[in-house]
This record gives C-alpha cells, structure tokens and sequence, in this order.
C-alpha cells in the first residue's frame, strides 16, 4: 500500500468520527447509556418515594400498584370493576387480586350495582381518599420540580422526549 493510499484511509477515519452521532460531546453510544441509567433509577426513585409518602399518612404499607389503582376508581363516583381495569389496562380478574388486598386494608368498598345486580362498583373509603389527594400532590410537586427553571420550548422537548418514552411502554402493552 502506498504511501497517498494511507493517508487517504486516515484522512477517512477522521471524516467518519466527525460524522459520528454525538450528544453532549459523547458518542451516542455513552449518551444511551446515561439515558437509560437516569430512566431506571428515575422510575425506581418514583415508585420508592410514593410508597414512602403514603407509609407517613397511614400505618398500613400500600404498594405504588394500589396507589395507581385507589387513583383510577377515583375520590368522587362509584366506578365498575371493568371500567377501573381498562383504565389502568389490566385484565378483571388482575385487578380483583389487587381489590382484595385494598379492601382487606380498608381502603376500598365493593358494592353491587341497583340496576345490574352483576356489575361490582367500587368506591374509596375516606381513610384511601386522603392517601390518593397526597398522591395527586406529589405529582403536582414532581412536575413542579421537573419544569422549574425551563423555558416554554424546553418544557415543550421534555413533553415531547416523555411522549416517545409512554409511546414506547403503550406499544408494548
């Protein structure tokens, strides 16, 4: 190989490192990385730190699925087994095991509907109707938090990059 043809081959190694996806200065490989190790303590942070804000306004340990699920039956109305499944996307029978736990630590109540004797509602006790408005504050915190100091087009990004992230988890469904 002659001499020209070396220097040539260097001259395209260096065009291929520029041309390399770069995020922050790091290749995009090492940027991946640090994306998804903030992800995943990132959710398991949020689920630690629900489960902990709830231990501090009852004795009982209730878990971040039963948060998610006092929240989906909602504080106002008596809902359906099967409307509280969909909404939190899970089978009746899934949420029945969950159900029964809440009910045992008295935070939920089964009754049966006036009008169709088959459909089980459910409905919050006054003791789950607190625990879930601490809940909707800690979100209204967390969101706070993750917008404070941003501009309007930062906040749009991060909508955006959040939209991709819960677009993913859905297709996965």
């Amino acid at each position: 190989m002659s001499t020209n043809s070396l220097a040539m081959d260097a001259q395209k190694c260096r065009r291929m490192q520029d041309i390399r996806p770069k995020c922050g200065g790091k290749t995009l490989h090492y940027a991946h990385e640090d994306v998804d190790r903030l992800l995943v303590q990132t959710f398991n942070e949020i689920l630690k730190v629900e489960e902990s804000a709830v231990r501090v306004s009852t004795k009982d340990f209730i878990s971040a699925n039963e948060i998610h699920t006092m929240e989906a039956i909602g504080t106002n109305a008596h809902k359906s087994m099967s409307e509280v499944a969909a909404a939190l996307r899970i089978t009746v029978s899934t949420l029945t095991t969950s159900i029964n736990r809440l009910v045992l630590k008295g935070m939920v109540v089964r009754s049966r509907s006036e009008e169709d004797r088959r459909v089980v509602c459910l409905s919050l006790t006054d003791k789950a109707r607190i625990i879930v408005r601490a809940h909707q504050r800690f979100h209204r915190e967390m969101v706070k938090a993750a917008v404070d100091g941003l501009s309007d087009q930062e906040i749009e990004i991060l909508k955006h990059t959040l939209g991709n992230i819960r677009q993913f988890f859905a297709d996965r469904l």
